[in-house]
């Protein structure tokens, strides 16, 4: 109508009759088959891409959505040959009904892999988020898989482990506390109070003019929190100091306390390194391990112990081969880089083998962590009608690296679907 519009009317009656043209929305049920057909050309490229895959990894993980359905995300990594690169995409989003207990888990990472038609053999590993439901001895979903693939690599993320090992003792666990009852205290109680708050930081000219909040579901929040606090800490002081209430008193007898403080400035370092670690792990394109850091019997070794296929023999040839190559020792790129453009499977095939699988594997869950915030975009409020199909169906048109194919689309289909 715009076109016809264009070409038969001029002057303002053309102007008016597009605006007019470009106000008329589509229909639901037109925009519903844009995004079925897409997402259906988007899995077709990524079931071609993963067959001609030589090995694949899983990256497994579990969320609600914004009305508490249960979801399964699953991305795949593999090595494909004709993009020369590693690529990383969404398997598929399932929703789990009722438990999601280990046999639920499992039969919906088998459901996505028949559907796909990929062999589980082919599969390298599997990263989890380390709850008992994917990895329990006996009912767990990693566990069901081993039974079929006995050489099934699994482990933990490496970001929930770091996690982990970030719990704090009783000591400091009490000071943490006590700082997040303080700032939600100031930041939180009143809505007069944090707006008498920020306006007494500006005023002192302190290095900030607010407090951050804790959430406790997003990994760096307690290291924003502490540092923030600890710049100001001495214009909390002041702040607290001219109000006259006993919860007010309590937490300045607490910024006052020497050694409390000396708790909190441990926990600074600490958390502001957890933080840097835990940005490093973080992103696509990480790999679980840095191959040219070994040597020769190590990592012969090693490679045999992951992988029962390989040989010692070989690889020890190989690498004695590759450490003696001049030219590639003034080679300077990633390990990805490295791997599948300069040591070919012509010069090293089997290190190169090796290599694509062992940078096959994901080093953490993160891919599922980020798809997870992006579907809650989807599918917030606003959106809360919308059925677990088409929720996954938009999730992986907003973050698959593939684009549809759309001239090949326009041209397959009528203009009238009436016709």
């Amino acid at each position: 109508m715009t076109e016809v519009t264009e070409a038969l009317l001029e002057g303002k009656k053309k102007q008016e009759m597009s605006e007019k043209n470009k106000q008329i929305p589509l229909s639901n049920s037109t925009t519903t088959r844009r995004t079925e057909l897409n997402v259906k050309d988007l899995v077709t490229q990524l079931t071609d891409d993963v067959k001609n895959a030589e090995c694949i990894s899983l990256a497994v993980d579990e969320s609600t959505d914004s009305t508490d359905n249960a979801q399964l995300s699953v991305f795949v990594k593999y090595y494909s040959e004709a993009k020369g690169t590693f690529c990383e995409d969404i398997l598929g989003l399932k929703t789990l009904h009722g438990h999601t207990s280990g046999e639920d888990i499992y039969e919906a990472i088998m459901q996505m892999l028949n559907e796909m038609g990929i062999d589980l053999k082919t599969v390298v590993s599997i990263a989890t988020d380390g709850a008992p439901a994917m990895i329990g001895r006996e009912k767990g979903a990693v566990q069901r898989l081993k039974e079929h693939h006995p050489d099934l690599l699994s482990y933990h993320c490496i970001i929930h482990q770091s996690v982990l090992c970030a719990n704090l003792g009783k000591e400091y666990s009490d000071v943490m506390e006590t700082i997040m009852k303080l700032v939600n205290y100031l930041r939180a109680s009143s809505a007069l109070q944090h707006r008498l708050l920020r306006a007494f930081l500006t005023e002192v000219n302190a290095a900030y003019d607010d407090i951050l909040l804790h959430n406790s579901v997003r990994w760096l929040s307690k290291g924003r929190v502490l540092e923030r606090f600890w710049a100001i800490r001495k214009h909390l002081q002041m702040f607290l100091s001219e109000q006259k209430n006993a919860k007010a008193k309590q937490y300045l007898d607490f910024l006052q306390d020497d050694e409390k403080m000396e708790c909190v400035a441990f926990l600074v370092d600490v958390t502001s390194h957890l933080n840097e670690l835990n940005l490093k792990l973080q992103g696509q394109g990480n790999t679980v391990c840095d191959l040219m850091s070994a040597n020769v019997q190590e990592f012969s070794r090693e490679a045999q112990s992951i992988f029962p296929w390989a040989n010692v023999s070989s690889l020890q040839t190989e690498l004695i081969d590759l450490q003696e190559n001049v030219a590639l020792k003034e080679v300077d790129c990633d390990p990805v880089t490295f791997w599948t453009k300069m040591a070919t499977a012509a010069n090293v095939p089997h290190l190169q083998k090796v290599a694509i699988h062992l940078l096959t594997m994901f080093g953490s869950t993160y891919c599922c962590e980020s798809g997870f915030s992006t579907m809650n975009i989807v599918k917030n409020s606003y959106r809360s009608s919308l059925t677990n199909e088409h929720l996954g169906q938009c999730l992986r048109l907003a973050i698959t690296p593939f684009e549809p194919r759309f001239k090949a689309l326009a041209t397959g289909k009528q203009c009238h679907f009436s016709h």
